[in-house]
C-alpha cells in the first residue's frame, strides 16, 4: 500500500513540476534557451523535494528522477539546436 501512495506522489510531483509549473511561454523557449532548459528543470524539481519528508528513503528516486528529467530536456534542447543549425 505504501509502494503504491509513493509511486502515486511520484507521479503526481512529476506532472505538477512537468505542466502546472511551466509555461507556455518556458515551454516554447526552452527549445531555444539552454538558461530556460536549466529553469524548467529547477522548477520541475520543487515538488520533488518534499518527497523524501513525507517518504522514508527516497531521497535516490527523487535524484535519479529530477537527473533523467533534465537530461531529457537537455536532449531535446540539443537535437532542436541541431535542427536549426541544419544538422
Amino acid at each position: 500500500m505504501r509502494d503504491n501512495l509513493f509511486l502515486f506522489t511520484l507521479i503526481s510531483a512529476h506532472f505538477i513540476g512537468d505542466f502546472y509549473l511551466q509555461s507556455n511561454t518556458m515551454a516554447i523557449l526552452k527549445k531555444d534557451s539552454f538558461f530556460i532548459t536549466l529553469k524548467h528543470a529547477v522548477y520541475y524539481s520543487v515538488p520533488f523535494l518534499f518527497l523524501p519528508l513525507l517518504f522514508e528513503k527516497s531521497l535516490g528516486v527523487v535524484l535519479l528522477s529530477m537527473g533523467l528529467h533534465f537530461l531529457i530536456d537537455l536532449f531535446k534542447f540539443k537535437l532542436e539546436k541541431n535542427k536549426k543549425e541544419g544538422y
